[in-house]
């Protein structure tokens, strides 16, 4: 902005001068002679601050559009709907935590049986693949359905001698993978192990058979000696692989076999008998009467009756013959 020189300031106090005396002016010098008015009635602070009473009307409305607006925000959040929360009962609750402590458990126990399926005696999982078995019989009802999964579970046992047999690891002492010594607990283990198959294949004999002689089923009779062949096989050629101990363990064992193979084969051909109605019974069912028993030769439609182990018999007693092809038997046989 340019400064104006005296002869201008002495123009414009001449031209003030002569607007007051005057009621026709020029339109710039009304608008200028406006506006230099009001400026001479502002009042300065010489410190270049506001007038006292000029902040303390502002600070007041400051303040009271500071309150309007507040109450404002408060009726706006009286007036929103409240959102829609899920409230279950104290029951519900419970309820829902043990349905998901349930699922977790039922979860962890399958994948365990899973994981314990291949498991030998000895091993950490051993006992849960034996809780599964026993959990599994325990839900089995029918008689029949049971005595087979009886000999399912012999089999089973079968399978672990086998393994100890074949491979034997250091299971009882918990580190799978490290060959055992002579003498150890290899031996105590497949002798504990053929003791229950021997369990399990009388209990599983012993509800066939009185299954089959109470509905004259000769079908079921006719599954069971060639089970008992299969095991014998299976059995008879891991004695020369066993050490003194569990081979006469093994002994017994497949003495048992023999026993069941001629118990299913006389009570099939005693089913016609009526001496079975007042049948006596033992470990592996009911025993025929001597009156039913087939003479030496058989009869007709029978089977000869077997004849005691003789020299030359081999490891079941039996004459030495072609071993026959094991057979395996399913709940669904």
């Amino acid at each position: 902005m340019r400064r104006h020189t005296g002869r201008e300031s002495a123009r414009l106090a001449r031209a003030l001068d002569a607007t007051a005396s005057r009621r026709t002016r020029d339109t710039a010098v009304d608008e200028l002679v406006s506006l230099t008015e009001k400026l001479s009635r502002i009042d300065l602070d010489l410190d270049g601050r506001p007038d006292p009473v000029f902040r303390a009307e502002t600070r007041q409305r400051m303040l009271a559009l500071a309150e309007q607006r507040a109450a404002t925000d408060r009726g706006a959040t009286h007036r929103a709907p409240a959102e829609p929360r899920l409230h279950l009962p104290a029951w519900g609750r419970r309820v829902a935590v043990a349905v998901a402590v349930f699922c977790a458990v039922l979860a962890t126990a399958g994948l365990l049986t899973l994981l314990s399926r291949d498991a030998l005696p000895g091993d950490s999982l051993y006992a849960v693949k034996r809780g599964a078995e026993q959990v599994q019989l325990s839900l089995t009802w029918d008689r029949d359905e049971r005595g087979f999964v009886l000999l399912q579970f012999a089999e089973t046992r079968l399978d672990e001698v086998t393994a100890l047999v074949q491979a034997p690891v250091a299971l009882a002492a918990g580190v799978p993978g490290t060959p055992l010594a002579a003498g150890s607990d290899s031996a105590d283990a497949v002798v504990a192990t053929l003791a229950e198959m021997d369990r399990q294949t009388a209990a599983g004999i012993s509800l066939l058979t009185t299954s089959a002689v109470d509905r004259s089923d000769e079908a079921t009779l006719e599954i069971l000696p060639t089970w008992a062949k299969g095991q014998q096989a299976l059995l008879g050629a891991l004695v020369t692989k066993m050490t003194q101990s569990e081979q006469d363990r093994a002994r017994v064992s497949l003495t048992l076999l023999e026993q069941v193979e001629q118990r299913a084969r006389l009570l099939e051909l005693a089913l016609p008998c009526e001496c079975l109605d007042d049948r006596p019974g033992d470990d592996l069912g009911p025993v025929p009467c001597e009156s039913c028993q087939p003479v030496p030769g058989g009869r007709p439609g029978g089977s000869p009756t077997p004849t005691p182990p003789g020299p030359g018999a081999g490891p079941t007693g039996s004459p030495t013959q072609p071993v026959p092809s094991p057979t395996r038997i399913s709940p669904t046989s």
